[in-house]
């Protein structure tokens, strides 16, 4: 397949796809690429739809991406095929697909590429694509304390935090 061949594929997946999993498969894809080219062997040490989730710009389980056949019949054989891989295909495939890339303006992928992260105005962006409000209202009864007979103030349970804000707590402090 010929670089114009390329970049119609990648384009018609970014079209089909646009958004934060795609652009960090692709990226966690070329990180691989390079993996491959430093170390001359087969890099792919996951699943193909977990590439962007261990390689990518934005590391998160939520973030798997499968993408269509086509694109994986494009991949899969540079990552996981035995013998040697040209630099410069691999250069040239490089300049091509990240000046598309920029040309469509992607959101997370062209801002990724200087620093292998995204910058922290899109951390936020990125982290508000998985967050999804319920379709109605969930009412939750609240529960009275017991009375008790005698006259001693009963402390009141405290309140848990959600799973999803300690994940998120502790990732922040992490950072």
């Amino acid at each position: 397949m010929d670089l114009s061949g390329i970049n119609d594929l990648i384009l018609k997946e970014y079209a089909s796809a646009k958004g934060l999993l795609f652009e960090n498969h692709l990226y966690g894809c070329f990180t691989l690429l390079e993996q491959r080219i430093d170390s001359s062997g087969i890099v792919l040490d996951c699943s193909f739809d977990q590439i962007g989730v261990s390689h990518g710009f934005f590391k998160d389980l939520r973030t798997g991406f499968t993408g269509s056949t086509d694109y994986q019949s494009f991949w899969l054989p540079l990552l996981s095929a035995e013998g040697h891989l040209e630099e410069n295909y691999v250069d040239s495939l490089e300049d091509y697909i990240f000046d598309a890339m920029r040309d469509i303006s992607s959101v997370f992928f062209a801002p990724a590429l200087d620093t292998g992260e995204l910058p922290e105005d899109l951390l936020s962006v990125a982290e508000a694509t998985f967050i999804t409000e319920p379709a109605e209202p969930v009412l939750v009864k609240r529960r009275r304390l017991p009375r008790t007979r005698n006259k001693h103030p009963v402390t009141p349970i405290q309140k848990a935090k959600g799973l999803s804000k300690t994940r998120k707590a502790a990732r922040l402090q992490g950072t």
